[in-house]
C-alpha cells in the first residue's frame, strides 16, 4: 500500500469511529460539535490509546528523525501500548527542530519524504523566538485540525447560519486564517477575511461593515487576542454603536478575570467568553459555558485526537499532581511530520479532572490556564514570577487598561521595572503611589513603576498584540 493510502486509511478510521465528524454542518440545536465529546470515558481512553499506538509506530517506521531519536535513547516504540507508556519516550523541543531543519533543508528529517507530494502548502511559525519552523500537513490530516478547532468554536457559541469575520493576518505562511476558513466551512458560517490590515487604516469604516453584516447574519462571530477585542469594542463604543458580535472568542493569550469583565461590558450580546489555549500544531484546549459563568479556568482536552502531559522542565519525567512543569503534547493525526512528546516550553500545571463536566463533556479537563513560557520566568530578589502573575494584579488596578510592559535587565533583579497604561490623566502622584502599593503588596517585590497614557505601549508586527516583555537579560 502506498504511504499516502496508509495515512488516508487512518483518517477514514477516525471518521468511522466518530473522532472526525463527517455529516456537516451540525444542526444548530446539537449540544456538542461532535457527540464524541460526551462519550463514555472508557471509549475515549480506548480511542486515545489506539490512535497513540498508530502514530508512534508510523513515526518510527516513516520518519528518520524519530528512528534516530528513539534508537539513540535505547527505547522500543513497539512497547508503547497506551498513554501511561508515553513517558518512556524522550521529550524533544523547538531548538532540535530548528537544528534538524538546518541540517536537512528545507523541512528536516522529521518530514515523511513519501508524503511531501501530498502536502499542498507550507505553513511557518512566526519566528519570534528564532528562525521560523515548518508546519506540514496533508490535505486529509488538515481536516482533523478543523475538527479540533470546531469543538472549541461550538463551545464558544458559533452556530450554522451565522458569519465569521477573520482579523488574523495571512502573510508569510501563517496557518491561522486557513484554520478559520475551515472552521467556518465545517460549522456552516459565512466567512469574511477583514484581516488586521483591513481594520487598522480606517477602523470606523471597518466597524460599519461589521455592523451591516451583523444585521444580516446571526450569530456574528469573531476570534482575536483579548487586547484586539477590547480595542474593537472601544471603537464601537466611540461611535455610539452596540458591538454587533454574538460570539467573540479570545485567543492567543489567557483571558484574565478583569479582561472577561471588560469584554462583557464592551460586547453586550455574548452571554459568556470561553478561554482557549492552542498551538499551530492542531492542539486545542477549550473552555465551556459553565466554567465561564462560574469563573473557572477549565480547559477541555480532545483525548481522542491528541495527548497532553506536564513534565519536569528539561526532562521527560511527568510532574506530580498539582505541580507546575512544561507542557508536552502528542498529536495522533499528523502523518506528514509527526509530533510525539513535543515540548512546548510553556509553563503548565498538572491539575485536571476526568469527572463529567456540568456542560456534559466527559473528556479530561485541565483546571489551570497556561501562565506563560519557561523563557519568560524572571526573578526579583530571588522570587520567581511570570508576566501572568503581574497581569492578574494589573487587572485589579482601577483605570488600568491591561496593557503593560516588563523590562527585564538581569536574571535576578533588585526591582521589577514595569510600564503600565492607564486611563487616568497624568501626572497623578497620588494614583501612582496607590498603584505601586497594590503591586508591591500583591507581588511581594519592589517595583519601579512608570505610568503612561493608554495607547502608548507599541504593538508587535501585525498590530494585534502588545510587546509585554522587553528581555534585555544577558544570554
Amino acid at each position: 500500500m502506498a504511504t499516502i493510502d496508509e495515512a488516508r486509511q487512518n483518517i477514514k478510521e477516525l471518521e468511522e469511529e466518530g473522532s472526525l465528524r463527517a455529516n456537516l454542518p451540525p444542526k444548530a440545536n446539537e449540544k456538542f460539535y461532535n457527540p464524541i465529546e460526551g462519550a463514555p470515558r472508557e471509549k475515549l481512553e480506548q480511542l486515545r490509546d489506539k490512535h497513540l499506538r498508530h502514530i508512534v509506530r508510523w513515526a518510527y517506521e516513516k520518519s528518520k528523525f524519530y528512528k534516530k531519536l528513539w534508537d539513540g535513547a535505547g527505547v522500543n516504540p513497539y512497547e508503547i501500548k497506551g498513554y501511561d507508556d508515553l513517558e518512556k519516550l524522550p521529550v524533544w523541543r523547538k531548538d532540535q527542530q530548528r537544528k534538524d531543519e538546518a541540517e536537512f533543508p528545507p523541512f528536516g528529517s522529521r518530514a515523511v519524504k513519501e508524503l511531501m507530494p501530498d502536502v499542498p502548502r507550507l505553513y511557518r511559525s512566526t519566528g519570534t523566538s528564532g528562525n521560523p519552523t515548518s508546519y506540514l500537513w496533508t490535505a486529509d490530516d488538515f481536516k482533523v485540525i478543523g475538527e479540533t478547532l470546531c469543538r472549541e468554536f461550538w463551545s464558544g457559541g458559533c452556530r450554522p447560519g451565522g458569519a465569521f469575520i477573520d482579523f488574523f493576518p495571512k502573510a508569510k505562511g501563517q496557518i491561522v486564517p486557513d484554520w478559520m476558513e475551515r472552521v467556518a466551512e465545517n460549522i456552516g458560517l459565512f466567512y469574511y477575511a477583514e484581516e488586521i490590515f483591513g481594520y487598522l487604516p480606517d477602523p470606523e469604516a471597518s466597524a460599519r461593515t461589521q455592523i451591516e453584516l451583523g444585521k444580516f447574519y446571526t450569530p456574528l462571530c469573531t476570534m482575536m487576542t483579548p487586547e484586539f477585542l477590547m480595542t474593537l469594542g472601544r471603537q464601537f463604543e466611540k461611535m455610539g454603536e452596540e458591538a454587533p458580535y454574538d460570539v467573540a472568542l479570545p485567543g492567543g493569550m489567557p483571558l484574565t478575570p478583569k479582561g472577561a469583565r471588560e469584554l462583557l461590558a464592551l460586547f453586550k450580546k455574548p452571554k459568556y467568553f470561553v478561554n482557549i489555549m492552542s498551538s499551530n500544531d492542531g492542539v486545542v484546549l477549550y473552555g465551556c459555558q459553565p466554567a465561564s459563568e462560574h469563573g473557572r479556568e477549565d480547559l477541555h482536552e480532545s483525548e481522542d485526537l491528541y495527548a497532553i502531559e506536564v513534565v519536569k522542565p528539561g526532562s521527560s519525567k511527568r510532574c506530580s499532581m498539582g505541580e507546575r512543569g512544561e507542557l508536552v503534547f502528542t498529536t495522533f493525526f499528523n502523518h506528514a511530520a509527526p509530533l510525539i512528546r513535543f515540548g512546548m516550553e510553556d509553563v503548565f500545571e498538572n491539575s485536571y479532572s476526568t469527572e463529567i463536566c456540568e456542560c456534559g463533556r466527559t473528556n479530561k479537563r485541565w483546571s489551570k490556564l497556561c501562565p506563560g513560557r519557561l523563557k519568560d520566568i524572571f526573578k526579583v530578589k530571588g522570587k520567581e514570577l511570570l508576566p501572568w502573575d503581574v497581569e492578574v494584579v494589573v487587572g485589579d488596578i482601577p483605570d488600568a487598561t491591561l496593557v503593560y510592559q516588563l523590562i527585564l535587565d538581569s536574571w535576578d533583579m533588585d526591582k521589577l521595572k514595569l510600564r503600565m497604561e492607564t486611563l487616568r490623566k497624568l501626572p497623578d502622584l497620588e494614583y501612582e503611589k496607590e498603584v505601586k502599593t497594590i503591586l508591591e503588596t500583591r507581588l511581594d517585590v519592589p517595583i519601579e513603576l512608570e505610568l503612561v497614557a493608554a495607547g502608548t505601549i507599541p504593538t508587535q508586527a501585525g498590530g494585534y498584540k502588545t510587546v509585554k516583555v522587553v528581555d534585555n537579560r544577558p544570554k
